[in-house]
C-alpha cells in the first residue's frame, strides 16, 4: 500500500494491462468461434468448385486448383447432360421459395392481429390462452408427427405445398405472436387513445401503431423464413415427392452405390443464397427487433 501511494501510476497501469489481456483473449476466442462457424461453409464452397476427379484425392486439397464450375453447370442443366437432376433441383428450389414465402406471409398476418389483441385487450382467459400458446413453442415436433400425419392424410394434403405451408404456420406462429405482442407493449397506448378520441376504430388504431412495431414484424418475418427454409425432417415426412423442398432434394443425390458430392455441394451453395441474403440485409432489423421485443 505504501508503494502504491508513492507511485500512484502503478495500479492504473496494472488495470490497463489486465484489460488489454482480456481484450486479446476475447478477440482470440471470437476468432476461433468465427473460424469454427465458417469452416463448414468454406469446405462446402471448396467442394463445389473442385473437379470430379480431384474430389476423392487423399489428402484433400485445401484450395480448388484449378477451380471449375462443372457441378453448378450440371445441377442447373447448363451442360446439357443432367436434365432430370436440374429439372428436379429447380422445381425443389421453387417449392421451397413458394412454401416459405407463403408461410411467412400467413404467420406475419396472424401474428400482427393476435399480438395486438394479446397486448391491448383483456378478456376472460386471455392470460391462460397466451400461456397455452407459448407452451406449444417447447412442444417437440416429433411428438405430434404421427397424429398430424393422419390429419393431413384425411385432408388429402400429404405431399402438397399447401399442407406443408400449414404445418409451418402452426409451428412458427407462436413465436411470431409472442414477438409482436412484446413490440406492441412497447408502443405508447396514448397514441391509440388519442386516435380513439378522434373517432378511429380498432382497425385504424392498429394501422396507426403498426409502423412503430415494424422492426418486430421484420424480425418475425426473418425468423419465420429462415426457420421454414432450413426444415428437413418435416418435409421429408409430409412432402417427399412432387412438393419436396430443396433440403429434401439434396439428400436424394446420395445413391446406393455412389454419392454426388460435387452436385450436393453446388446445390447446397445455391440453396443457402436466399437465407444468406435475408440474414445479411435484414440483420440489423433482426437484432434490433429481438433486443427491443425481448424486454417484455
Amino acid at each position: 500500500m505504501v508503494e502504491n501511494r508513492r507511485w500512484p501510476g502503478i495500479r492504473p497501469a496494472r488495470k490497463l494491462h489486465r484489460r488489454t489481456n482480456l481484450a486479446a483473449l476475447q478477440a482470440a476466442v471470437s476468432a476461433l468461434i468465427l473460424l469454427y462457424s465458417l469452416l463448414p461453409l468454406y469446405w462446402l464452397l471448396r467442394t463445389s468448385l473442385i473437379s470430379k476427379e480431384d474430389l476423392l484425392k487423399a489428402p484433400p486439397a485445401l484450395l480448388p486448383s484449378p477451380a471449375t464450375a462443372e457441378h453448378f453447370a450440371r445441377i442447373l442443366g447448363l451442360d446439357g447432360s443432367s436434365h432430370v437432376i436440374s429439372a428436379n433441383f429447380v422445381r425443389a428450389f421453387w417449392n421451397s421459395a413458394a412454401v416459405c414465402l407463403g408461410a411467412t406471409a400467413a404467420v406475419c398476418a396472424i401474428a400482427v392481429l393476435a399480438g395486438y389483441v394479446f397486448a391491448r385487450w383483456r378478456f376472460p382467459g386471455s392470460r391462460a390462452l397466451f400461456g397455452l400458446l407459448l407452451v406449444t413453442m417447447v412442444l417437440p415436433a416429433y411428438s405430434v408427427m404421427l397424429p398430424l400425419y393422419r390429419v393431413m392424410t384425411a385432408l388429402s394434403l400429404i405431399d402438397t405445398g399447401l399442407g406443408l405451408g400449414l404445418i409451418y404456420v402452426s409451428a412458427f406462429m407462436p413465436l411470431a405472436v409472442w414477438l409482436m405482442r412484446s413490440f406492441f407493449l412497447t408502443v405508447p397506448i396514448e397514441l391509440e387513445e388519442a386516435a380513439q378520441m378522434d373517432g378511429a376504430g380498432r382497425w385504424r388504431q392498429l394501422f396507426l401503431v403498426l409502423p412503430l412495431a415494424a422492426p418486430g414484424l421484420i424480425s418475425a418475418a426473418t425468423i419465420t423464413f429462415l426457420s421454414c427454409w432450413s426444415q428437413y425432417a418435416i418435409p421429408l415426412v409430409f412432402a417427399s415427392s412432387k412438393a419436396q423442398p430443396v433440403t429434401v432434394f439434396l439428400s436424394t443425390l446420395v445413391g446406393k452405390t455412389s454419392v454426388e458430392y460435387g452436385l450436393m455441394a453446388a446445390g447446397g451453395v445455391l440453396s443457402i443464397l436466399p437465407p444468406l441474403l435475408v440474414a445479411v440485409f435484414l440483420n440489423r432489423y433482426l437484432v434490433a427487433g429481438l433486443m427491443k421485443g425481448a424486454g417484455r
